[in-house]
């Protein structure tokens, strides 16, 4: 995995959370770059380069190797903690992000289970997704248990 940071947080502590976010998925032709938002966090995932193109990031260099990239976007710190349910998933779990630092960890667990369904031919399934992401954000929570520092 390459890792990109290109916001206002810490390049170590970025790259330490984005593999924290990534554990459990193989992710060695994946590219991570990790933005600013105006928004708490976002994210997406380009699972080929014609993906890219056709997203209109056709011009982004990406590693020779990267057959995958995953754009990752934090916000201020300001903007947490933030109750988050995904919009419009019924059946998706509804969480407390209580620093940039969740939201990097939950949003990248989020984008790489997107990468492993793909890999396994399955479709994407956003509810999936969240789930993985909330159990990744217990794990972190275990490793750092004070919500908000």
């Amino acid at each position: 995995m390459r890792i990109k940071n290109t916001s206002r947080y810490p390049d170590e502590e970025v790259r330490r959370l984005v593999r924290f976010g990534a554990g459990g998925v193989r992710s060695a032709r994946i590219e991570v770059h990790v933005k600013n938002s105006k928004y708490a966090f976002a994210g997406r995932i380009y699972l080929s380069t014609a993906d890219l193109v056709f997203s209109g990031f056709g011009d982004m260099t990406l590693h020779h190797r990267a057959s995958q990239l995953i754009v990752l976007r934090i916000g201020a710190p300001k903007m947490f903690p933030l109750a988050f349910h995904y919009r419009g998933l019924k059946r998706a779990p509804t969480y407390l992000l209580c620093d940039w630092k969740e939201a990097l960890v939950t949003t990248a667990a989020h984008e790489f289970c997107h990468a492993r369904q793909h890999r396994r031919g399955k479709p994407s399934s956003e509810v999936k997704a969240e789930r993985w992401a909330v159990k990744k954000l217990e794990e972190f929570r275990e490793e750092v248990p004070d919500c908000g520092a």
